[in-house]
């Protein structure tokens, strides 16, 4: 059994991970400005709070506009959207 755990892992698809009610990315800290039950990891690469959505764990900003959460949307590994942007990251 943990000749099988160590050659497929365990199973997580996410660099995210929650630890003591933080979450983190590759074990750095996400300062999230939403409360942690707000925050979402999507796939390995995405995530998303309340307010807005995140690549590799960083804001997702375009100037000082920040990606909108509620219609942010993963198209691939590199490219995302939402309302009014598409995002190559």
């Amino acid at each position: 059994m943990v000749l099988l755990s160590f050659l497929f892992g365990c199973g997580n698809e996410s660099s995210y991970y929650k630890k003591n009610g933080k979450w983190y990315y590759d074990g750095v800290i996400i300062n999230s400005q939403s409360e942690p039950a707000n925050f979402t990891p999507i796939d390995e690469y995405f995530a998303k709070d309340a307010q807005i959505a995140y690549y590799r764990g960083t804001p997702i900003f375009i100037g000082n506009k920040g990606s909108d959460s509620t219609s942010f949307q993963v198209l691939s590994k590199y490219y995302a959207k939402d309302k009014t942007m598409v995002f190559f990251l």
